[in-house]
């Protein structure tokens, strides 16, 4: 038999990650059934490491928001500097620079 891991909202009761076998996931993904969801399925012999796994996908997917609110604001960055003209600085601040 396969073992499922699925990972849903932090709203979800029991945590965001969850880890059984088929029949037991499907159970508790009946209550949120209108929240996204990630299902893995693991080849049977990885059931041991399935909580491993689950906790794993937990910690990625909580570092993911802001990974993806970083790269929004280097691609903003990189826009910025592409359309802004390249400025020489003034001779007071080159002198100070000095």
């Amino acid at each position: 038999a396969m073992r499922v891991l699925a990972a849903y909202p932090a709203a979800f009761p029991e945590g965001s990650t969850m880890t059984g076998l088929g029949r037991e996931v499907r159970e508790k993904l009946e209550m949120v059934s209108n929240e996204p969801v990630v299902a893995v399925v693991l080849p049977r012999e990885s059931g041991a490491s399935a909580g491993a796994i689950a906790q794993t996908l937990e910690n990625i997917a909580q570092l993911v928001p802001s990974l993806i609110e970083s790269q929004q604001q280097q691609a903003i960055k990189a826009v910025v500097e592409a359309l802004m003209p390249k400025v020489m600085p003034l001779p007071n601040v080159l002198k100070e620079a000095e």
